[in-house]
């Protein structure tokens, strides 16, 4: 494990607050998360000897110059003397440490709601898919916690229409990937690499701000719900059961539907009633690309 004084001289080379260290993984390498400027990173400590050092500089100098020129990976960040790896020898061991960016799920609305996936268009421009309830109106702006990420770009929940919405980003220090938080927890532990139907009677979960990461049955593949504020039927959902607001509840609108690796849905509400027989339902993901066919839904876990 590295030592404090270890610890303390990464928090100098990349000018982070130390009391923001929180210890994550130990395999191969040290892994640590902490913030900076409201953002989440990721320090990487690998104690090898002095001959691994160009061999790591090497890796990161690799990873930077794929990203820089269109390639889907994470990007490393400079130190602050402008290099992408620091080394601290200790005990004549040497130490050699590299950051990246990582996210979240939550996203400031009126009540709060979560996030389903991301996605990106050819232009470059980076997207949040959430409930289409959630968002305010073209333009005005969406936080995360109090940083403002984006703006509201569009909604599908209209006319009949699905409960589906997109927040276009515009902090361009923001990473997109597929991995999902669960448990309410701060590091991402699982994720979606594709996306797929549901049958009725199969197990399904969802990860929200409110109840966090819950599963239960999916009672209907093809549900009509009713739009509360235009009285609009919602048609063609998915039905899941949700006992005593259990699995969804206030907060968790927008939030992943997900099982396995395969990415379901946009969770949208739960019924009227809180009771056993309660019931929330979701929008199917295959009909994003209808609303929006020049956007893709992001399906890596590495971050871009």
């Amino acid at each position: 494990m590295a030592s404090p004084e270890i610890l303390n001289k990464a928090a100098v080379s990349f000018a982070f607050e130390r009391n923001s260290f929180e210890f994550i993984s130990n395999s191969t390498n040290k892994v640590f998360r902490f913030t900076k400027n409201d953002e989440v990173l990721f320090l990487r400590i690998t104690e090898k000897s002095h001959a691994y050092i160009n061999k790591i500089k090497a890796e990161v100098d690799w990873i930077s110059y794929l990203v820089n020129n269109g390639v889907h990976a994470s990007l490393p960040i400079k130190t602050l003397d402008n290099e992408l790896t620091a080394v601290y020898e200790e005990n004549g061991k040497c130490f050699i440490a590299t950051t990246v960016l990582g996210g979240g799920i939550g996203i400031v609305r009126s009540g709060g709601c979560s996030t389903a996936a991301t996605g990106y268009d050819g232009n470059n421009k980076k997207y949040i898919i959430t409930a289409g309830h959630c968002m305010l109106g073209t333009g005005s702006t969406v936080k995360q916690y109090t940083t403002t990420v984006g703006v509201d770009y569009a909604t599908a929940y209209v006319n009949g229409g699905q409960d589906i919405g997109l927040v276009q980003i515009t902090d361009t220090t923001r990473k997109i990937s597929s991995l999902v938080l669960k448990n309410g927890s701060t590091d991402y532990d699982a994720k979606f690499t594709s996306t797929g139907t549901v049958t009725q009677g199969q197990t399904v979960c969802k990860a929200g701000l409110a109840t966090n990461y819950t599963c239960s049955t999916v009672l209907s593949t093809s549900y009509t719900s009713m739009n509360p504020t235009t009285g609009v039927d919602l048609p063609d959902q998915i039905k899941i059961a949700n006992p005593n607001w259990t699995f969804q509840n206030e907060g968790d609108s927008g939030a992943t539907l997900w099982s396995g690796e395969v990415l379901h849905g946009v969770m949208s509400r739960k019924s009227s009633t809180q009771d056993a027989n309660a019931f929330a339902t979701a929008s199917k993901i295959s009909y994003f690309s209808y609303y929006w066919p020049s956007i893709n839904i992001y399906l890596s876990a590495t971050p871009y």
